[in-house]
């Protein structure tokens, strides 16, 4: 099994594009809105994302190999007609802007990107920029079609994988930790806990970084630091030696996640509030356009077996988006910051802070 992986261990060149590509989950609130109280706010869950997307979408299923195409078109015409999967490295010149200025939850992130040029964000993301670089997926590609206008793009270096299902093992595995956690929802908590852990872990595996940069101890500076001068050709071929799951399908769990959150905000539009990872919350009236994607969604889980049945005998399907909550008022003032009230009182969410005890000081001092 271990050389069988050896074949997608990366060299120094192509993991840094990696590294690069690789991103999380989508995370941002919409500028029109933030630091504004919103009422009403529906909020919208998907069941275990990035287990349906190990089941159900297709990844870079061979090596990587370097290609030398320059055209663009070309990259996007293989992709669609001939799954051809791509990682790649561009420059975006003559003008990058979103196609519609009122767009709210724009997609390019200034953290991923590099050499901008003259660049407009908000929150941290690229609302405009004369120029800039950055390594990506195709999957991102069609995402950035979708929300940008670019004058030019040049590809700087390209690599091309084939598109195909993941090992079977892999995902009848999921299925089964998915089974195990559905069932023992509400029954067994214990139990429950391991299997929902277990089957987190499927993805977190899949993203652990194959090369760990060596860790000094300076006496003289009493600290530690990353030797970035140690020998790479060395400590490649080392850690080869224990690679046993391609990292290239890591970047695609999250990035097909990534573009079935975009799609879902396309369809809702500018009524976005705020989008995390696999969740929506919006105003108005968008039942239907959930209703119509989760058909979709429950025909692949029913053809990949990617279900099982709650202890009421409900049968839950991975990927469906699920009407999980109702806010009375709603406010965010962007990644991960947001303050919600509903029937049972406030709930805050802030990175870095313990919920309760940041919502009971809140309230103590708004009283002074």
């Amino acid at each position: 099994f271990y050389r069988w992986a050896w074949d997608f261990f990366p060299d120094p060149k192509l993991y840094d594009i990696m590294r690069k590509a690789f991103r999380g989950g989508d995370t941002h609130g919409n500028r029109w809105y933030a630091d504004r109280i919103m009422h009403n706010v529906h909020s919208y869950d998907r069941s275990s994302s990035y287990p349906d997307v190990i089941c159900n979408c297709e990844f870079p299923v061979t090596p990587f190999e370097c290609v030398e195409i320059d055209s663009i078109d070309r990259i996007r015409e293989l992709t669609e007609k001939h799954k051809r999967a791509f990682l790649m490295r561009l420059r975006f010149s003559g003008g990058v802007k979103l196609k519609s200025e009122y767009w709210g939850s724009p997609y390019l992130s200034r953290d991923k990107a590099d050499k901008i040029k003259n660049g407009e964000y908000y929150n941290g993301r690229i609302l405009s920029c004369d120029s800039m670089e950055m390594c990506l997926t195709d999957i991102d590609l069609k995402i950035i079609d979708y929300e940008y206008d670019i004058g030019k793009i040049e590809v700087l270096d390209c690599y091309k994988s084939t598109y195909g299902k993941l090992p079977q093992c892999m995902i009848d595995l999921t299925i089964e930790y998915y089974r195990r956690k559905t069932e023992l929802k509400g029954v067994d908590e214990y139990n429950y806990n391991k299997s929902k852990a277990k089957l987190n872990a499927i993805y977190g595996m899949t993203a652990q970084k194959p090369i760990s940069i060596p860790i000094r101890y300076s006496t003289e500076e009493k600290e530690f630091y990353y030797d970035m001068d140690a020998d790479m050709t060395a400590l490649f071929e080392e850690q080869k030696r224990t690679y046993w799951l391609p990292y290239q399908y890591g970047i695609w769990v999250t990035a097909w996640a990534r573009y079935q959150l975009r799609v879902m905000l396309w369809n809702v539009g500018p009524d976005v509030l705020y989008c995390d990872t696999d969740s929506i919350k919006f105003v108005g009236d968008h039942a239907s356009e959930f209703e119509e994607m989760n058909k979709t969604l429950q025909a692949l889980a029913l053809d990949a077996g990617a279900y099982a049945d709650d202890r009421n005998g409900r049968r839950q399907y991975m990927g469906i988006w699920d009407h999980d909550a109702e806010y009375k008022y709603f406010k965010t003032l962007g990644a991960k910051r947001y303050l919600i009230r509903n029937k049972r009182g406030y709930k805050l969410t802030v990175a870095g802070l313990h919920k309760h005890n940041a919502m009971d000081y809140l309230l103590v001092e708004s009283t002074k």
